[in-house]
This record gives structure tokens, sequence and C-alpha cells, in this order.
């Protein structure tokens, strides 16, 4: 969406008449600092009182909007705010300006051969990155809170979710953007470690707030492992824990030879977040979920490994699973043979004595394989038809 399909109307019928009228009264009282549209995020600075916001808005579209501003009103009822509406009309009057006199020069009448010279009006420089928060061992001693939304599950579901960061300090709460940014405040190991995180996915500045697709919410909950302060809305604390959940897996050897994976038929899948690390929401809890990437696929159905992929998965796979996952088999590897078995050389000549070539192949009853053309990691294991248990290679 162009900046140029917004208008005030857009912003009244997203936010309401009474956001406008508020957002005006910040505008013409010259309380917007700052405003930039970079699609879809549209971002800036507003003083309000005491306090100074970082607000703004993603707009997708004329029905998807997620607001940004770290403000109580938004924060608590995550409702499109004056101060981010504030900023969209900032920008919108900075778009239709009229360019200054000393900006232009009046054309002279035309000389043959001469033409007039108009400079162009230069463009207004973007506002530079936020500020970042300075660090100092002897600074005021700061505590970071978390706030995740109310509706955290039904957020994740959506694939996106908006993140608070308060900070108290000398008895004092307020947004982490908020405090003071000219002077240096005392972190702990776990503050330093989550606002180094949160900083990086801001764009390099100290947020009071952040909408997070799921691949960066687990980036951030990474680094939010053993955190003492992550609220849920701003009730119940939720333990960020370090031991991953097993998840539990039944294997079974079916008659085919084939192996088949999944779940307990009565196990109630969590809530779960998904991106580079996997993690489960389980209402008071948020703990890594130790399943192998390759075996994500688990979580939403079963999964049945064809005999030419069982000794593979055998002699490399299952040890990894049942490091990280709670699995009930109802084998052992104990009952499988894994056994080589001779090969039988076919030597192809074609040519004369001038000039000779070769084919050497391999054959194992019905496969045949050919020295320097079958792949490399082509599987080596031949299944017994007549065995579920028994291959060779």
């Amino acid at each position: 969406m162009s900046f140029t399909e917004l208008s005030e109307a857009f912003f009244a019928e997203s936010a309401g008449m009474g956001a406008v009228r508020n957002a005006r009264s910040l505008l013409d009282g010259g309380k917007v600092l700052s405003s930039n549209w970079s699609p879809p995020l549209l971002k800036g600075v507003v003083q309000d009182g005491a306090s100074s916001y970082r607000a703004g808005l993603v707009i997708k579209g004329s029905m998807d909007i997620d607001n940004l501003c770290s403000c109580r009103s938004s924060r608590e009822a995550g409702l499109i705010c004056a101060h981010s509406v504030a900023v969209g009309l900032h920008h919108l009057q900075r778009g239709t300006a009229q360019p200054r006199n000393r900006d232009t020069v009046t054309p002279l009448p035309p000389r043959m051969g001469v033409r007039p010279v108009v400079r162009q009006p230069a463009p207004e420089p973007e506002p530079e990155p936020g500020p970042k928060l300075k660090r100092g061992p002897k600074g005021d001693r700061v505590e970071i809170s978390v706030i995740l939304p109310p509706t955290f599950a039904a957020a994740i579901e959506r694939g996106k979710v908006m993140v608070r960061f308060e900070a108290e300090s000398g008895g004092s709460r307020c947004p982490l953007s908020a405090l003071p940014m000219n002077r240096p405040f005392a972190l702990s190991p776990e503050d330093a470690r989550l606002l180094d995180k949160a900083e990086e996915l801001a764009g390099d500045e100290t947020p009071g707030g952040l909408m997070l697709n799921l691949k960066e919410l687990t980036q951030l909950l990474d680094a939010s492992v053993g955190h003492p302060r992550v609220l849920l809305g701003r009730g119940d604390r939720i333990q960020i824990g370090a031991i991953s959940w097993p998840v539990p897996v039944e294997i079974t050897l079916e008659t085919s030879g084939e192996i088949r994976m999944n779940l307990p038929e009565d196990f109630a899948v969590p809530t779960l977040i998904e991106g580079d690390s996997l993690w489960a929401f389980r209402g008071d809890s948020l703990e890594p979920v130790g399943l192998p990437k390759a075996w994500r696929a688990l979580l939403r159905a079963p999964m049945k490994l064809p005999r030419a992929r069982v000794p593979f998965f055998l002699s490399q796979e299952l040890a990894v699973l049942e490091a990280e996952s709670d699995v009930d088999a109802n084998f052992t590897i104990d009952e499988f043979t894994l056994e080589p078995q001779p090969p039988r050389f076919i030597l192809a000549l074609t040519g004369g004595l001038g000039q000779m070539q070769a084919q050497l192949q391999c054959a194992y009853g019905a496969r045949v394989m050919t020295v320097g053309v079958t792949a490399r990691d082509e599987s080596l294991w031949l299944p017994d038809p007549k065995s579920t248990t028994r291959y060779s290679t």
C-alpha cells in the first residue's frame, strides 16, 4: 500500500474521529518530532507531556493494520492511538507542503540557446534511528519486564505478536523507550541479553514495543531463557524454561517392514511457536520443544519411513530422537540384522586394441550399481523381502 493512498479520512475510519482530533492537537502543538514511511512501516517519535513515544503503524491494507505505539491505551486496549495517527498526519503534511520561496528560482525570459534553470527543492532528510539505552555498571539500576498480550495464544495463531518492554527504576515504571537516553543504566545479565536481542529486532534502537512474526518471537524467547519478569498481560508471570520439553513419540515397526511414527492418540498438542527454534506455550510456561527439526511434521500428522530409509534411521537418526524426545518403540535395534552382501562384478569392454573403454558394475541380486555413476548418497541398504528386520549392503 502506497502512502499516497492514505489520507486523514483513512485514519479516521481506522482509528476513529476522537483519535484524529487528538492527533491534530498533537500535530498543531508541534509534538510530533519525526515521521518516516517505509512500506509497510510508518514510524516516528511523539512527545506527549513528559513522555516520549515511538509510535507507528504496520499498514498492509485498509483492513490489515497493526499499532506499534507503547502508550497505555495501545498497550492495554490494543487501540490505534492518537500518537500513531499523529505520525501519519505529520508525514501526510510533509508530503503536501509547498516548496519554500528560497528553494526555487523564478525563471528569466528565455534567451536564444539558454534554458531557464529551476532548482528542485532538496529532499527532507529521513530521521536518524532512535537512540539506544546507555549502559554502565555505575548507572541507576533498571529492571526490564516483558509484557505479552493477554490474547497470546490467539496472536500466535494469527502469526503476529505484540510484545511490550517496560522498565522499572527508582520505584517508577515506564515504557523502556521512555527512559532518558542521555545517562547510563545498570542491567542484570538476563536483562542485558534480552535487550541485545530486542534492539537487534528493532533495527538497532531501544524499543518500547515490537510487533514480531513467529520467527522473530522464537529469537526473542531464545534470548529470554531464565528471565524472571515475563508477564501475560499485567497478571500471571510466565516461566521461560531452559530444559526442553520431551515430545512423546510412538514408533511402530509394521508387518511391511516400514516404520510408522506418531504422537499418542490421547496427546493434546499445546500451542506451538515455530521459527528457527520451536517453543510450546503451556498456559503458565514457555518451553523449548525437544524435537529435532526433521521430525516437526509429527506434530501435525503421522509419518511413515519406507524400508529403504530404515537402516539410516536406525543407525543415525533414532539416537538423536531418543536423546531429545520421549520415544516408545515396539522394537529394539538388536532385532535388526545389517550385514554386507558380496557383489557380482560385471565388466563391459568396448572399442579395440588402439582405444578401449571399460564400465564396471556391481550387482546385488536385481540391484545393479555402476562405479563412478551411482550417487554417493544413494541408499546402499537392500531390504530382504523375506524378513522385515534383515538388510544387506
